[in-house]
């Protein structure tokens, strides 16, 4: 007879995984469910850390809500609506350069 212990990943849903990787891909892709039915109690718990693994979950789900809206183009930088126009810097006149002394 021969004893073995072995390393198992344990999902947040039960899941038992071979690997770290393949453990934190599944949580990644069901990380949305983790959030569904969540009391206020949790959510604080999650937003001061004092529930990890629920706050991670938030975590994953924020970064793969916002790469999704930068990969369907809605979330670019835009212009302060009173700053200057592209090109144009504060407090230079037109035609002068910064850092550069007249008559040189």
């Amino acid at each position: 007879m021969k004893a073995e212990q072995r390393t198992v990943f344990v999902a947040r849903d039960g899941r038992d995984f071979p690997t770290k990787a393949k453990c934190l891909a599944h949580e990644r892709e069901t990380c949305g469910s983790a959030l569904v039915g969540l009391t206020e109690a949790q959510v604080e718990a999650a937003r001061t850390w004092a529930d990890p693994e629920l706050a991670e979950a938030f975590e994953m789900f924020g970064y793969g809500l916002r790469k999704a809206r930068q990969g369907a183009g809605q979330l670019k930088r835009r212009r302060r609506p009173n700053g200057p126009e592209p090109g144009q810097a504060i407090g230079v006149e037109e035609g002068q350069a910064i850092g550069v002394e007249e008559g040189r």
